[in-house]
C-alpha cells in the first residue's frame, strides 16, 4: 500500500475560544521560506512565537509585521512557496469548522 493509500488517523480537537482571540491559518510557505542570514528555513515554532508578540495587535499590524518579518528574514533570497495568511479575531459568533481528506468532508458550527 503506497503513502498516498494508507489510512490516516485523525483526532478531533476541542479548544475553547475566548471571544478577543485571534484564529489563523496559513499555508506552510512562509514557515519554509529559507532566510539570508544562514539559508536555514524560518520553521513553524518561530511562527507560532511570532504571532504570540502580535496576536493582540490591530489586524493590519499584524499583517505589515507579517510582511515585515519574512521580508527581512529571506532577505535577497527568492520566495520558495506560496505564502498565505488568514486571520480572524473572535467575536460572540459561532464559527464554521472544515476539514477534509481524500475521504471525508466535514462541516460543523
Amino acid at each position: 500500500m503506497s503513502s498516498l493509500q494508507a489510512k490516516k488517523n485523525f483526532q478531533t480537537q476541542e479548544v475553547d475560544i475566548q471571544p478577543g482571540d485571534m484564529i489563523y491559518m496559513s499555508s506552510d510557505g512562509y514557515a519554509d521560506q529559507f532566510g539570508y542570514a544562514d539559508a536555514k528555513k524560518y520553521k513553524s515554532g518561530n511562527v507560532k512565537k511570532l504571532l504570540v508578540t502580535l496576536w493582540n495587535l490591530p489586524v493590519n499590524d499584524q499583517r505589515d509585521r507579517l510582511k515585515k518579518e519574512i521580508l527581512d528574514w529571506k532577505g535577497d533570497l527568492q520566495q520558495v512557496d506560496d505564502i498565505m495568511f488568514l486571520g480572524t479575531r473572535s467575536l460572540n459568533v459561532r464559527f464554521l469548522l472544515f476539514y477534509a481528506t481524500p475521504h471525508c468532508l466535514s462541516l460543523s458550527y
